[in-house]
């Protein structure tokens, strides 16, 4: 199973790890990184708290890169930190 996907986790690039099932039927569905695993696990295997958590993330995303856009001041680069970027001032 880790061959047909490449030697990736199902979900992400990341080394798999844990043999993904549906707790509910036990049906292997494939092989998971640490990450991707406990994150399904997390939202209980449920589709529509997996979806609220993507809306919530773009929401906030959007959010985000407005400040940067409309309120950028060379010497604010905590809103590129709350990005990832690793920009310097």
């Amino acid at each position: 199973m880790v061959e047909a996907q490449c030697g990736t986790c199902a979900v992400c690039d990341a080394k798999p790890e844990h043999v993904d099932h549906d707790h509910k039927t036990g049906e292997v569905r494939g092989v998971l990184c640490f990450n991707c695993n406990q994150a399904l696990g997390n939202v209980r295997d449920d589709p529509v708290v997996l979806q609220g958590l993507i809306d919530y993330l773009r929401r906030h995303r959007r959010k985000a890169l407005s400040i940067v856009v409309d309120e950028y001041s060379p010497a604010d680069d905590v809103v590129f930190e709350y990005l990832g970027s690793h920009r310097s001032a």
